[in-house]
C-alpha cells in the first residue's frame, strides 16, 4: 500500500478527530468518513506512521 503524505490541513483535520474521542483511530474508515477533509485511508495511515514528524513539521499541538 502506497501512504500518500496529508496535507496540513488534513493533518489537523486528523488531530481534531483523535482529540475528541469519537472513535478509535484504528478504525480508519470510521476516521475517513468522520473528516471535514476528505482523508483517504493512505492519508491515514501515513499520519500513523509520521505522526510526531507531521506535527513538528507543520507547528500542530498533539497535546490533549
Amino acid at each position: 500500500m502506497d501512504y500518500v503524505k496529508p496535507t496540513k490541513e488534513q493533518f489537523e483535520d486528523y488531530v481534531a478527530i483523535r482529540n475528541s474521542g469519537v472513535t478509535n483511530m484504528f478504525h480508519v474508515t470510521m476516521v475517513c468518513a468522520l473528516s471535514a477533509t476528505d482523508l483517504s485511508k493512505e492519508n491515514c495511515f501515513y499520519i500513523m506512521k509520521h505522526f510526531v514528524e507531521l506535527a513538528k513539521e507543520y507547528n500542530v499541538d498533539i497535546s490533549r
